[in-house]
């Protein structure tokens, strides 16, 4: 079992999937634990988006958690990271997936891209070399015709040395995206 936030946890099946459940009291984490615990934010991830991509309708769920976290540790830096995807996500819903979550959820899922990009800055400003997340401000700031922005953010994904694929991907879109400016 895996508490998530304070009165959430995860939970083994037994048949390789796990759910979310509440706990009947509140297990008090120690401080700085999101800190110390490297594995503890990916499985996190996992719990939080892993339903919802196969639904591409995501909930407020995932949202609800993540600020619970947030309000015990509020400069975890891949907790604002995630936020700012979950709010990116919901902003960037298609109109049909916007009807979709009217129908799923009784309040469907609201975000915006300036909630999106309040957290990518703020996660910008706990780890400021982090390709994915700079990537992720230099979108939002192209999609909101800053281009001066949009530049600046691009050519600091440039300017850094990818680490894996991934990394070499986010660095090559930055190229193709710097002249888009």
């Amino acid at each position: 079992m895996l508490h998530v936030a304070p009165s959430l946890s995860i939970v083994d099946t037994g048949v390789g999937t796990f759910t979310l459940g509440k706990l009947s009291h509140a297990p008090t984490p120690r401080p700085g634990v999101l800190r110390r615990s490297p594995w503890v934010i990916p499985i996190m991830h996992a719990a939080l988006f892993y339903p919802y991509v196969t639904l591409s309708v995501p909930s407020r769920y995932p949202k609800e958690l993540l600020d619970k976290a947030l309000a015990r540790d509020s400069k975890e830096f891949s907790l604002l990271h995630m936020r700012g995807r979950y709010s990116y996500s919901v902003a960037n819903l298609s109109w049909i997936e916007r009807k979709a979550a009217s129908v799923f959820y009784a309040t469907p899922p609201t975000a915006t891209m300036e909630e999106a990009l309040e957290d990518f800055l703020a996660a910008y400003e706990e780890k400021p070399d982090w390709i994915e997340n700079l990537i992720y401000i230099a979108r939002i700031y192209l999609a909101k015709g800053d281009k001066e922005n949009a530049k600046n953010f691009f050519s600091k994904v440039i300017a850094l040395t990818p680490t894996d694929e991934d990394e070499r991907d986010r660095v090559r879109e930055a190229n193709k995206s710097l002249a888009k400016c």
